[in-house]
């Protein structure tokens, strides 16, 4: 992220030309509602134009204090904050860095041991960090980074503090992670970025997901042609949907039948055995009712 909007606007140009980190871990680890096809078509300009957080904007903000704090608990200094990176043999290949790691205070960037990035979240994502810090060493050629975390997921805690007056305080937990290069998955990485800026050049889609159901949706947000469209080259998966929808409806009639049976035979029971396995759980949900819960066990038996 950048701090102005002429800045941004610059920044998001440049993305445009090439698959950045953010882009390649969404769609490699379909996060946040993103898929192959939905980076794709952003990069086409197909859709609604991103728009940064409240969430993210306010990371981006804690960025330069993590920053500090990372030099401290390391001994490392950080430097060339915000960098954009292109791949010198493949340019397509681009990220933008929170930081490069500099072992002394007067060594310049090309001196840099390792890269950073910083991430303030209520939910960590494993998978999407681990692709998003591979692909910026793989475009950087470098063999390290440092992953900073900054946990906001514990809840506010209020304390008395005289006269009816209550403080409230969030507390986060900060996490340092070191990753190592892992070519093989940089490997994979950089076959499927090659193929999504294949389909870029191409100005084609990779082949619809379920997961594009919502974005897709959001492409086309009204339907203002009165006028029929033909969609008799699509027969099969007309048909398949309406097929698909009628077995959908008629499963859920039956797995609701079944539980029906279960539970009676349940009753005040927490737990529910077959053959000696436990199959079946009874946990009360948020409105206080008990759902039927089918156990890891049960599955792995049918």
């Amino acid at each position: 992220m950048t701090n102005t909007e002429s800045e941004r606007t610059e920044w998001l140009a440049w993305r445009q030309q090439g698959i950045g980190a953010s882009d390649i871990a969404a769609a490699f680890t379909r996060s946040y509602g993103n898929t192959p096809r939905s980076i794709v078509a952003k990069k086409l300009g197909i859709g609604p134009e991103f728009e940064p957080t409240a969430a993210m904007q306010a990371g981006h903000d804690w960025e330069a204090r993590i920053a500090q704090a990372v030099e401290a608990l390391t001994g490392f200094t950080v430097a060339g904050e915000q960098t954009w990176l292109a791949n010198t043999e493949h340019p397509w290949m681009r990220a933008t860095v929170d930081g490069f790691l500099l072992g002394h205070p007067d060594d310049t960037i090309d001196d840099a041991v390792g890269l950073l990035e910083i991430k303030t979240t209520e939910r960590a994502n494993w998978a999407y960090y681990a692709a998003q810090v591979q692909w910026q060493m793989l475009v950087a050629g470098m063999d390290r980074c440092v992953v900073v975390i900054l946990d906001l997921s514990d809840e506010a805690q209020t304390h008395d503090v005289g006269d009816d007056l209550v403080a409230v305080e969030r507390v986060g937990r900060l996490s340092l992670w070191e990753h190592r290069a892992d070519r093989q998955l940089q490997a994979r990485l950089y076959e499927f970025g090659r193929e999504l800026w294949a389909h870029v050049q191409a100005g084609t889609l990779p082949e619809i997901e379920a997961d594009d159901y919502d974005a897709i949706k959001a492409e086309n947000p009204d339907a203002t042609d009165p006028n029929a469209v033909d969609l008799s080259h699509l027969d099969d998966v007309a048909t398949g949907y309406v097929r698909t929808k009628a077995a959908l409806k008629a499963a859920t009639a039956e797995e609701k039948r079944l539980a029906a049976i279960l539970t009676d035979a349940i009753g005040e029971h927490e737990t529910a055995n077959v053959h000696g396995v436990t199959w079946f759980t009874r946990k009360a949900n948020t409105r206080g009712a008990r759902a039927l819960l089918t156990t890891k066990e049960a599955k792995a038996s049918c």
